[in-house]
């Protein structure tokens, strides 16, 4: 079955209706610390044998931004 925009939009209205009582607590500081973090693995075991990547932000203490990816080629050496 191809997805439809109807069907993107009801399942985003059940999630809205099921999470109604969760929510994102953020600290109020004053540092204004800014702290980024990195992290790369590679999995040997793999079947595609793909390294993947992340990155968090951190602003004041508080999760900004973040990003998760498998690499699209695949590393034959490290450094």
């Amino acid at each position: 079955m191809k997805p439809t925009m109807e069907n993107a939009g009801k399942r985003v209205l059940c999630y809205l209706e099921a999470t109604q009582d969760l929510k994102l607590v953020n600290k109020k500081t004053q540092d204004g610390s800014l702290h980024a973090y990195s992290d790369a693995d590679c999995v040997r075991e793999s079947k595609d044998r793909k390294c993947g990547s992340g990155v968090a932000v951190y602003f004041c203490g508080n999760l900004v931004s973040w990003m998760s990816k498998k690499q699209s080629m695949v590393a034959l050496s490290t450094a």
